[in-house]
């Protein structure tokens, strides 16, 4: 399976948005983190969505769409991923899973990039394997 995977970053130099728009096509399945500030989603996560779909609406094109987000609280920015995944329709997306990480700082080791709450390592498996046959 194919997937294009991406945090949406506030750099000046923002070349998300296009690597975005090229690369979604061959992708068959989208995995985007998101951030939080205050509660909200980030002004980097609108501003790609912005120039991405200013080239097509579709931005998504249809696509299944994995969605995490994390943050330094105990809310682990649930009210940004529960904000993405209403805004998902608008671009063409069909989020299939979702997963919150709250308290990062906690959890992580940032040194070595990876969560250290087992709990949370479940999850996170489990949200991104594939669906079992039946």
């Amino acid at each position: 399976m194919k997937v294009l995977a991406f945090a949406v970053s506030n750099s000046r130099k923002l070349i998300n948005k296009d690597l975005f728009c090229c690369n979604t096509a061959p992708a068959e399945t989208l995995l985007i983190s998101y951030a939080e500030h205050n509660g909200n989603c980030t002004v980097a996560d609108k501003k790609l969505f912005d120039w991405a779909s200013r080239k097509n609406r579709e931005v998504c094109q249809g696509k299944p769409i994995v969605m995490m987000a994390t943050s330094a609280g105990a809310g682990g920015a649930k009210d940004a991923l529960s904000l993405a995944m209403k805004s998902a329709r608008l671009f063409a997306g069909s989020v299939m899973a979702s997963l919150y990480a709250p308290e990062f700082c906690k959890h992580s080791d940032r040194c070595e990039g990876v969560l250290t709450n087992l709990d949370m390592v479940a999850q996170l498996q489990a949200t991104l394997s594939p669906p079992q046959p039946t």
